[in-house]
């Protein structure tokens, strides 16, 4: 209680309003984390826990120590627990992904063919008749000769049946036969790649050749006609098998995977401007979707 005039009573007011304050005492803390990256989440503490304390910034500070993965957090004291506290339940065991895939190329190719050669025999030669040469198999003209010349005739694959007539010479008659093939060539297996990632962690693998590709060339052309001091530029680039997948698990056991497959190969041709050609397929799917314990995706995670 305070006894006096107005002026001094105002200025006991004064006094008094100025002293009753909170008093607030800083600390600092150290918080070492065991699976999340200090550098990465010092951004996302600094962002959230200060803009939510936006007038009193200078008094909470966060620094990430890359050294031993911790964040030292400076703050007053009534703020320090729920800092801490954000930044151990952002610091949780990630879940992990493997992801098990079979590459292969598709092409579908059929054959199919019936055939038959025949010709007439006159002096131990062939005139006359059909022949020709399908798939790499002989024709007539070449069964016969090698025949006459003693040795055993190669009729190719496929099925080979035939008929031959002559007289009692043996010098003149009729000759021919039939072939019948069939196949078929329909896939062919790339690769088996398997890659263990974390959730929302790009993984990568790469099974190529890395070739190099010209890309420029130069020569400074003297009082010679031969070129002086030719240069050529070159580029190298992965010729093989690339697979990128980044898994994202959802909250309800879902999983959700961007995925890039490229499969290149060399074609032994050269372009017109010069350089080998090299041929290439690539596969983009955006987003796939699987159940939690399906086992045909070939999808795990810990």
């Amino acid at each position: 209680m305070v006894s006096g005039n107005d002026e001094f009573r105002s200025r006991i007011r004064t006094v008094v309003n100025q002293l009753d304050t909170p008093q607030r005492s800083t600390s600092t803390s150290v918080v070492q984390l065991n699976y999340a990256d200090a550098l990465q989440l010092e951004g996302i503490i600094a962002r959230s826990v200060l803009a939510a304390t936006a007038d009193q910034q200078g008094e909470v500070t966060i620094v990430a120590e890359p050294q031993t993965n911790s964040i030292i957090v400076t703050a007053p004291s009534d703020r320090m627990s729920s800092i801490v506290s954000s930044i151990r339940r952002l610091d949780q065991r990630p879940s992990q992904v493997l992801v098990e895939a079979v590459i292969f190329e598709l092409s579908v190719e059929t054959l199919s063919d019936l055939s038959a050669q025949f010709g007439g025999v006159l002096n131990n030669a062939l005139f006359g008749g059909a022949e020709f040469s399908i798939g790499g198999r002989p024709t007539l003209t070449s069964m016969l000769n090698t025949a006459i010349a003693g040795s055993v005739p190669s009729p190719g694959s496929g099925f080979t049946g035939g008929v031959q007539h002559v007289n009692a010479a043996g010098d003149s008659g009729f000759i021919g036969f039939l072939q019948a093939l069939a196949g078929e060539t329909s896939a062919r297996l790339l690769a088996t790649p398997s890659i263990l990632t974390l959730n929302n962690t790009e993984a990568e693998i790469v099974v190529a050749q890395s070739v190099p590709f010209v890309t420029g060339q130069f020569a400074t052309v003297g009082d010679s006609p031969v070129p002086e001091r030719p240069f050529q530029t070159i580029e190298r680039q992965d010729v093989g098998l690339t697979l990128r997948v980044t898994p994202q698990i959802t909250g309800d056991n879902t999983v959700r995977m961007e995925i890039e497959q490229e499969a290149s190969s060399l074609t032994r041709q050269a372009s017109a401007a010069g350089g080998e050609i090299t041929s290439k397929r690539t596969l983009i799917p955006r987003v796939i979707q699987s159940d939690r314990l399906s086992p045909s995706c070939g999808l795990r995670w810990m």
